[in-house]
């Protein structure tokens, strides 16, 4: 048996859980990254949009940053989950598109998309740990204090350097804007939580950095890199440990409430006052 950090796994179920399918990661019933961000919400946002697997609409702006990922870092999936449409997306014309079904986006938006991929993969050092890096590596694991089963999958693994990357496409990627950009949506979240699944599943690297690759959304597509001080780590931590154990809680009870439930006193806001 492999002990780890991150729980106990079978030694020779390693290989399978780095390499598996995106489609069947997705059916995973364990906890990301974005349960945890659901979870603190409510348990029954979680309930809603993970057990039930009710879908979360997609913003223009997300699904522009979908199809930079798979410019850069999926290549061989982009043809074919990408298309370019000049005309509205809806009648006959459309409904006959065999397309239609793929992440559409005008003439222009098409350009920019490949801009910006071209800006990520010629950058320097972006570029390099993207080329060096394993993409797209599913890790499960076993939560060793509260028994639950967890899953990430980070979008580049650089083993050499022990970096963990995630790329980001954001309106500005100057260093306080994203700083904002990073308490706003919870993504040092993500640093710890795929820092620990990466070192929870083998036990010969020693994952240390986490690092947002950024890109911008509108001409020039500056692109920087921030990697995740050691105080947002253990911030991250101590704040995701008890959604863990809320999750088991609920999980064990089979019980995910939302708002209070009785009658709550309230008040004007501070600033209203």
């Amino acid at each position: 048996m492999l002990i780890t950090k991150g729980g106990t796994m079978k030694s020779k179920d390693l290989k399978q859980n780095l390499y598996l399918p995106s489609e069947e990661y997705f059916k995973l019933p364990a906890l990301s990254y974005s349960g945890l961000k659901d979870l603190e919400v409510s348990p029954e946002d979680y309930y809603y949009y993970h057990i039930l697997k009710n879908e979360k609409g997609s913003s223009a702006a997300q699904e522009l940053g979908s199809a930079v990922h798979l410019y850069c870092l999926e290549p061989e999936k982009f043809d074919e989950n990408v298309g370019v449409w000049n005309r509205v997306k809806r009648g006959k014309e459309w409904d006959k598109w065999p397309c239609n079904d793929r992440l559409v986006f005008k003439p222009e938006d098409f350009d920019k998309i490949q801009a910006m991929g071209d800006r990520v993969l010629n950058h320097p050092v972006a570029g390099e740990l993207i080329k060096k890096g394993e993409i797209e590596r599913s890790l499960v694991w076993t939560h060793e204090d509260f028994e639950v089963s967890c899953k990430a999958r980070p979008d580049v693994m650089v083993p050499d350097l022990a970096i963990v990357a995630d790329l980001k496409t954001t309106r500005v990627a100057t260093w306080r804007e994203f700083q904002s950009e990073i308490a706003r949506f919870k993504y040092h979240y993500q640093a710890a939580w795929y820092l620990e699944g990466a070192n929870a599943v083998q036990d010969k690297i020693e994952y240390e950095e986490f690092v947002w690759i950024c890109i911008e959304n509108t001409p020039p597509y500056k692109t920087a890199l921030y990697s995740a001080d050691w105080w947002m780590i253990e911030k991250a931590r101590d704040e995701i440990r008890p959604l863990v154990e809320l999750y088991a809680k609920c999980k064990a009870d089979d019980h995910w409430p939302g708002c209070e439930e009785n009658i709550q006193e309230i008040s004007l806001p501070t600033w209203a006052t």
